[in-house]
């Protein structure tokens, strides 16, 4: 199992803000990098949920992913592989067990005085 964070408004990568992630598509870089280092072009895909989240640049949801095509290297918190495909958007109490703690909670903040008074 491997995970990615996606933008939490238009399910896009935080990357480039373009590739867009849906359930059953693949996703995949032209002219990968050709090398062993875990960090070069490919699509890198976490290792962990908490490893997902240092890649990240808001509010996120997170997502399965599993490789599609070659995977040219990995190091203790990713692989880089020529493709993905999105598995499916994980769910809030699964996250948090994942994490260990109230991530979906941490990445889906609320404004109390935005909250109406009853």
């Amino acid at each position: 199992m491997y995970f990615k964070a996606i933008q939490r408004t238009d399910h896009t990568s935080w990357y480039d803000g373009k590739t867009k992630w849906k359930v059953g598509k693949v996703v995949r870089v032209r002219k990968p990098d050709r090398t062993t280092e875990p960090c070069g072009r490919g699509i890198h895909l976490a290792l962990t949920i908490l490893d997902a989240v240092k890649y990240q640049g808001g509010p996120s949801e997170y997502i399965e992913v599993e490789p599609v095509g070659r995977v040219w290297a990995q190091d203790n918190t990713k692989v880089r592989a020529t493709g993905a495909r999105m598995v499916r958007m994980l769910e809030q109490g699964e996250i948090d067990t994942l994490a260990g703690f109230k991530l979906w909670e941490a990445n889906h903040p609320v404004n109390p005085l935005l909250l109406r008074a009853d």
